[in-house]
Parts: C-alpha cells; sequence; structure tokens
C-alpha cells in the first residue's frame, strides 16, 4: 500500500524564529526597499499530514497514496522586499520523510523567509535528500508571512504524471458501428508517476496533474482523423465530425472525463495520441466496426444477365445482349449517406476449372469497371466481354478497400461466359 503525502498540505508558519547566523542576503539592484539582515528572516514551518491507509472495502476509490514519499524540498521563489530568494542561505530547505504507521504527522521547516509578501513551491520525491523521482507539487503564492507571530495557510499538491494512458476508446467488441451516426464513448486519461505507482481516480478533492515546479499541467489528447463523419474528440455532448480537421481535447486529471465521438463512416483505424511535458505518450486506437458490402438484386441489369437472386452476371455473347451486365452492391457506413464511397473490385480469385472450362483468369472472360455510386442503390460494377473470350466462370471480389474489412468484408461477383462447349449446368453459381 501507498502512503499519502497530504494534498492539502499546511502551512504553519512561527512568526519569530531565525534563520540563524547567517550573512546578510544581496540586496535585488531593483529594490528600492531597505534589506533587513538574514538573521531577521522568519523561517516557516510546514506540516505535512499523513492519514491511515485505507480499509479494504474502499480501495476500489483509494486516496492518493505513495509510501514513496521519502523527502520535500520547499523552495522560496518570490518575496516583496525585493531579494533574490536564489541569493538566500539555506533556500530551498529539504527534510527527509519518515512515517513508519500512519497516520502521523511531520512537520518540516521552510527557508528562511523575509517577512512580508512571500510565494513558494513544494515538491516531493521518492529518495532522501531530494533525489529520485518528483511525485507531487504545489505552489504558494502571495502568502502573507508576518514576524512574531503564527501564520497558516492550505497548499494543495498535484500529481506530476510521468507515463499516460488513454482509456475507453472503443475498439475490437465494443467498437461502435459504422453507419450510424452521433455514436459516442466517455474517455479520459490515466497515469503514472515516476515511481510506477498509478495516479488514483475518486479522490477528493479530485487529483490535479501539475508538472514539477507545481504549476497546472494539462494533457492534451489529439485525434488525426480528418476524413468527414469519422471520429473526433469534443469536450461533451455529440458531434457529427464534419470539420474534415484533426481535433484535440485537454485533461486537468484523471477524473476528467472527455467525448470521442464517431459519425458512422467506415474507416481504418485511428490512433489518438495524450501528451504532456515531461511524459511519456500514451495511444488508443479507435476501429469501428464495419459491415460487410451487400449485394442489391433489385438493380441487376439486364434480366436474365444480371441475376438477381444471386451476385452473378452470365455472359454468353460478344455484342449486343448477352455481352454485358451489371450488378449493384452496398455497404452501411460507405455508400449510403451521408458518405457516398464507391466500393472498389479486385479479380485475384481462382476460376473455375473442369471439362470445357478454359478460361484461368477473368481478363479471358470480361473486363470488370465500376461506375459512380449511388447513395440509394450503391455501387454498380459492370462486366464486359472480351473480344475473345474463353469458356468458365472467375469471381471478382467487391470490397471498400478497408484494412479492417480484409478478411470477411467482401462480396463476390461471379462472371461466366458460356459457350457451345460448356452447358449451363456446368456454370459456377455464388450463394
Amino acid at each position: 500500500m501507498r502512503r499519502l503525502f497530504l494534498v492539502a498540505t499546511a502551512l504553519a508558519m512561527a512568526g519569530c524564529s531565525g534563520g540563524g547566523g547567517g550573512p546578510a542576503a544581496q540586496p535585488n539592484p531593483r529594490a528600492t526597499t531597505p534589506v533587513s539582515p538574514q538573521s531577521n528572516y522568519v523561517k516557516p514551518t510546514f506540516t505535512l499530514v499523513i492519514p491511515a491507509r485505507q480499509s479494504s472495502a474502499r480501495s476500489r476509490k483509494p486516496q492518493y497514496i505513495s509510501s514513496a514519499i521519502a523527502s520535500v524540498k520547499i523552495t522560496l521563489t518570490a518575496d516583496s522586499v525585493g531579494i533574490d530568494p536564489t541569493t538566500i542561505s539555506g533556500n530551498p530547505a529539504t527534510t527527509n520523510v519518515t512515517c513508519g504507521s500512519p497516520p502521523c504527522t511531520v512537520t518540516v521547516n521552510g527557508p528562511p523567509t523575509p517577512p512580508g509578501t512571500d510565494s513558494f513551491t513544494v515538491v516531493t520525491y521518492d529518495a532522501q535528500n531530494a533525489t529520485g523521482h518528483t511525485l507531487n507539487a504545489g505552489q504558494l503564492n502571495n502568502q502573507t508571512v508576518a514576524a512574531g507571530q503564527s501564520n497558516s495557510e492550505t497548499i494543495t499538491l498535484g500529481a506530476i504524471p510521468a507515463a499516460l494512458t488513454v482509456t475507453g476508446v472503443p475498439s475490437g467488441g465494443s467498437a461502435l458501428t459504422a453507419g450510424t451516426q452521433s455514436q459516442t464513448a466517455t474517455v479520459s486519461i490515466g497515469a503514472t508517476d515516476a515511481h510506477g505507482d498509478a495516479i488514483p481516480t475518486g479522490h477528493t478533492p479530485p487529483v490535479f496533474y501539475v508538472d514539477a515546479t507545481g504549476a497546472a499541467l494539462s494533457i492534451t489528447l489529439s485525434d488525426p482523423d480528418t476524413l468527414q463523419h469519422g471520429s473526433c474528440v469534443v469536450d461533451s455532448g455529440t458531434s457529427t465530425c464534419t470539420g474534415a480537421a484533426a481535433t484535440s481535447v485537454t485533461f486537468s486529471g484523471p477524473d476528467v472525463t472527455k467525448v470521442l465521438a464517431y459519425d458512422g463512416l467506415a474507416e481504418n483505424p485511428v490512433t489518438l495520441t495524450a501528451s504532456a511535458s515531461g511524459a511519456t505518450n500514451g495511444t488508443a486506437s479507435f476501429q469501428p466496426k464495419l459491415n460487410a458490402p451487400v449485394f442489391n438484386g433489385s438493380q441487376a441489369t439486364p434480366s436474365g444477365v444480371a441475376l438477381t437472386g444471386s451476385p452473378d452476371i452470365d455472359l454468353f455473347a460478344t455484342s449486343g445482349i448477352g455481352s454485358t451486365g451489371t450488378e449493384s452492391f452496398t455497404e452501411s457506413g460507405w455508400t449510403n449517406s451521408p458518405y457516398g464511397n464507391a466500393l472498389t473490385f479486385a479479380n485475384t480469385g481462382a476460376c473455375t476449372t473442369g471439362t470445357g472450362i478454359t478460361a484461368a483468369s477473368m481478363a479471358d472472360i470480361a473486363t470488370i469497371t465500376a461506375g459512380t455510386n449511388s447513395t440509394t442503390n450503391g455501387t454498380p460494377i459492370t462486366a464486359t466481354v472480351v473480344a475473345t473470350p474463353k469458356p468458365g466462370s472467375c469471381p471478382s471480389k467487391i470490397s471498400d478497400g478497408l484494412t479492417l474489412n480484409t478478411t470477411d468484408g467482401s462480396a463476390t461477383l461471379t462472371v461466366t461466359y458460356t459457350s457451345s462447349s460448356i452447358g449451363g449446368s456446368s456454370r459456377h453459381r455464388h450463394n
């Protein structure tokens, strides 16, 4: 289990603690306010509250706990007196932290601080003496520090992400389906810190991301899809993704969620990337569930050559009726509105063999062409007999050409040429 470095860290400043015998700080050349010697500085104290581990019943929503925290560095970054903080002896102040049996409270000293308005950063490490990996950080800006009295304030530490993950992007069996518009999925960005521990969700208050200086850190999730009606990332709601440009959204912490929108275009996988300064990118592949092309028998022409019951064109003449025929194919998410893309063909399948059959490839029988797609009727595929056809039967693969549909996302158009040497019973039929 990990121990919590309390995200809300109490700052208790003892007003009369001196810095002790150090040399006077060099004044900032731009300052006009007289500078007191460092012996008159306040030494603030910071109280770190490390709570007990949670019970197993609540382990599904843990606090931000890390037994890896071994030291804390507190740095004075600015003051109203006009002194350059880097010239102050003892700034930053580093303290090694141990907490054998949480809960416990650990008090550490900050650096010598001129009374006035001061700013600090607090950074935690997984090794002693402010070495190893940075885990948490926070800023306390414009804090009034008065001499001779107790000063208290609260600083909130954020989590420093080192490696990112993208969750919620549909793929495989959970994929969104091509052909349906305005689909959405909730996505988020997870992270591990540099020690290798997961930065958790469900914390109260919510964990937020920071860089090693304590400044708020935004993680960007980018979707490179530039196709209309494809995928895009948005802050909320739905989108038809018609911008034809890459999109991006930002995340401030692991509990923040955004929306991956998908408008139903059949497309190849899209890789989304999460990135942030100082962190290893995280990626996730969006893979829509595609549909196979479907034979549209209502558009088969002419009758008796292009069959209506199956995707077959039976050629039997070198000119006129019987020399050409057309079949149409549709695919939801590809040929229909609002997508309107044409299907393609590939004459790579093996032709039938047997007595009286001499065609070895589609080139021995016919030439195949794809016509202009209709969003209502699909893509027409036409077979036209060659000048000297050979008897036989050959397949043409009808597909959308996408990588996800290379195995079973296709239909077969069978083209047959019959001469006096081959009977109708020898024709290949594809059902």
